[in-house]
């Protein structure tokens, strides 16, 4: 168990979110926690989303369809990209 911490200390997300680190005040290492938390539902949503879009652009191409599957799949690049994915 040691080892797994000592890794994941060592790791760039740690390193990268300083309300992780254990020095870090108890109100920004709770708001930072919400924050990630936040977005990690975020994506589930879009995932689940684009998964309906997905299925429903199988179901029935229209460019309805394919416009939902577009903006969806965008909307998930963007909110990888701003989080460094």
């Amino acid at each position: 168990m040691a080892e797994i911490a000592r890794r994941l200390e060592a790791g760039p997300a740690f390193r990268s979110d300083p309300f992780a680190w254990p020095d870090a005040a108890p109100d920004e290492a709770e708001a930072g926690f919400l924050h990630t938390l936040a977005r990690h539902r975020r994506a589930n949503v879009l995932e689940a989303e684009l998964k309906a879009a997905e299925r429903a652009l199988a179901d029935e191409m229209t460019e309805e369809n394919y416009a939902r599957f577009r903006a969806i799949q965008e909307q998930l690049e963007r909110s990888d990209a701003a989080d460094g994915v």
